[in-house]
């Protein structure tokens, strides 16, 4: 079924892509490096054992959205500005004020609405930019909505990520000291594991 979502246009996307764990790399990290790669593989190993939710986002009167079965049976009432398919269990979902957060398949939020903006989980992790507290903060989460890691400033939208085999993040971000233009000048750089930000010139 057509994924339906209503909200804003977002400026990035990101798609956190996890690749962490490889041995032969191990004594050539940090023992601080080594135990967050070792933490981040646990949850990609965990998320491999999280049974699909067949639930799709429906659109009712006023603007809300809720889920249904395949069948057509109403599982989760409408109410939320914007639902997202369920990944790893969890599905994004918008309140009022149009803060994100995520439900699990009972429609329980599991995760409260207070980011700016989130991604879908995939392989156990999502990428926030932006809380209701602090819209500068950036980071990841776990599905229970625990913060991994987080890093602010040098970044000031992260539109692609994936941690390599050397638990760095490759990042494209837009290079706010240029003027805007088409496309928007980018440059690349990494955060790695453990938050530190190195930004290639």
């Amino acid at each position: 079924m057509k994924r339906i979502s209503i909200t804003s246009a977002l400026v990035v996307l990101v798609l956190p892509i996890l690749y962490l764990g490889q041995q032969q790399l191990a004594k050539a990290q940090s023992p601080e490096l080594r135990n967050c790669i070792a933490k981040f593989e646990k949850i990609r190993v965990e998320s491999t054992k999280i049974k699909p939710v067949d639930l799709s986002p429906f659109l009712q009167a006023y603007q809300q959205l809720g889920y249904r079965d395949r069948k057509g049976r109403v599982v989760i009432p409408p109410r939320f500005t914007e639902a997202r398919p369920f990944s790893n269990g969890r599905a994004l979902v918008a309140d009022r004020n149009w803060y994100k957060g995520f439900i699990n398949s009972k429609g329980e939020l599991v995760i409260p609405h207070k980011f700016v903006w989130v991604s879908d989980f995939i392989k156990g992790i999502a990428v926030f930019s932006g809380t209701r507290d602090d819209r500068e903060l950036k980071g990841f989460i776990d599905g229970s909505g625990n913060v991994l890691l987080t890093f602010r400033g040098a970044i000031p939208e992260p539109e692609f990520i994936g941690f390599d085999q050397n638990g760095r993040v490759g990042v494209f971000v837009h290079d706010l000291s240029k003027e805007y233009g088409n496309p928007i000048p980018k440059i690349y750089g990494y955060v790695d594991c453990t938050g530190k930000v190195t930004l290639e010139k």
